[in-house]
């Protein structure tokens, strides 16, 4: 019998999921409602089954660019079949300076983030949190959820990468 696409993802890889089940619609909505219309172009880091991509794409203006960037080969398929209209790069946060050139963006409007950031290590959260931040545009923006009452970003991070971080939205479901 074959397992559902979020599932199969989370047996291979259970540290690089952030989550035990797909986002839901009200996180999903929460999310997109942080990007501002007048982005022309949004990347999408961790997109999963599509949960928020499909909230970001029902949100959005058409003339919208949206990347998505999935680690998960199996799952990048998937969202290429489901989502045959918007970019998607197979590869990992890490390396998004690497990335970047095959989207023809030289900087994004706005990172809308699913990567589980606090279950990284302190220097691998830092690396992957200044290569997202290298790659908006000044005055751009990260959106990213969290689990925890603690953000993602450090205060120490946010000071030294001059950026602001706010809690926005709580989401119970």
């Amino acid at each position: 019998k074959r397992q559902p696409p979020f599932l199969s993802a989370l047996l291979r890889s259970p540290r690089q999921m952030g989550a035990v089940a797909p986002s839901g619609i009200q996180l999903a909505n929460a999310m997109a409602a942080q990007v501002d219309r007048k982005s022309e172009t949004v990347l999408e880091l961790g997109p999963g089954t599509g949960s928020i991509t499909s909230a970001l794409l029902r949100s959005a203006p058409i003339e919208r660019r949206l990347v998505l960037l999935e680690k998960d080969a199996a799952l990048a398929g998937i969202l290429a079949r489901q989502f045959p209209e918007v970019q998607i790069m197979t590869g990992d946060a890490a390396h998004l300076h690497r990335l970047m050139p095959s989207t023809g963006i030289q900087h994004f409007d706005t990172v809308v983030s699913s990567l589980p950031l606090l279950g990284m290590s302190h220097f691998a959260r830092t690396r992957v949190a200044m290569r997202i931040f290298a790659t908006l545009r000044p005055g751009g923006k990260l959106v990213q959820y969290t689990y925890s009452t603690a953000s993602p970003i450090s205060r120490r991070l946010a000071a030294v990468m001059d950026v602001e971080i706010a809690r926005v939205a709580v989401v119970l479901r």
